[in-house]
């Protein structure tokens, strides 16, 4: 039983030591197809995900524009350092 795994285990290496090259042909070329769809779909993926960076990057510009237009805004009560009827925040 033994003699038969090895046996088995040396001529399965074999095989494949000798048909190496054409084994790895077949699997590249079975594997193309979906290969590339993958890759048509991850560059959409980066494309969006750079709209979307763009998108919160203008928004941030505008909000910080708008807070710079508005000038400071008169502390309240809650704000770090200002009490609230003599309790601390």
């Amino acid at each position: 039983m033994f003699k038969r795994l090895v046996i088995g285990a040396v001529v399965g290496g074999t095989v494949v030591w000798v048909y190496k090259d054409r084994i790895a042909y077949d699997i590249d070329d079975r594997t193309m197809n979906m290969r590339e769809r993958l890759s048509a779909r991850l560059d959409a993926a980066a494309e969006r995900v750079d709209d979307i960076a763009k998108v919160v990057e203008e928004g941030l510009h505008e909000a910080a524009r708008r807070l710079k237009s508005r000038g400071p805004r008169p502390a309240v009560a809650g704000d770090a350092g200002i009490e609230k009827i003599g309790k601390p925040v």
